[in-house]
Order: C-alpha cells, then structure tokens, then sequence
C-alpha cells in the first residue's frame, strides 16, 4: 500500500471498527452464540474477508463490518490467520446481497 493510502486506510478502518461493534451488539446471538470472552489470550472478533483486502478491493466498510463477516476465533488462530481471508470476495458479497435482501 502506497504512502498516499494511509490517511485513507486509517479512516477506512475507523469506519469499518465502527460498523464491525454496531453489528457485534446487535447480532451477538448470531456471531458470538456461547458467549465466548473476547480478550487477549481468549477470543477475537475476525473479520472473514480481511480488513485490509476490503479496502484493496473497494468493498463498503458497511459490508466489511457487517455481521455476516464476522465470527469468532481463538487468538492463535486469528493471529495466524492474519490478513488471509477465509471466505470470497465472491461469497462475500453474495451472502450480504442475499441476507440483506431478506430483511
């Protein structure tokens, strides 16, 4: 990522952290069902398609941060996981048109 993307990631990020807790409140029975502890060294909140590859590919914070991105993994796994994405940008999408279109 260019120098000229970093005010533009930051606030990209910004906008998806906000998204990504409002969906977290809302949709904890959905994302988080046994209440695991979200802390260091217990549970993270993951992002399914990456953070960093939503703003590579343009997609909406609001898609990023949305619940059906999100899941809950262990901090070894998360970490290891790192910018990997383990869904599509396809699937991605796919699932937000479809979820969104139910409502």
């Amino acid at each position: 990522m260019g120098i000229q993307n970093v005010k533009g990631y930051d606030l990209y990020l910004i906008n998806v952290n906000r998204y990504t807790e409002k969906s977290y409140k809302k949709y904890k029975n959905i994302i988080n069902p046994n209440n695991l502890q979200r802390s260091r060294g217990k549970y993270h909140l993951d992002h399914k398609f990456s953070k960093t590859e939503g703003f590579k590919n343009n997609i909406s914070p609001e898609i990023i941060g949305s619940y059906i991105n999100l899941q809950m993994l262990t901090e070894s796994d998360n970490c290891s996981k790192c910018y990997k994405c383990s869904i599509s940008k396809e699937e991605l999408l796919s699932e937000y048109n479809r979820k969104i279109k139910s409502f």
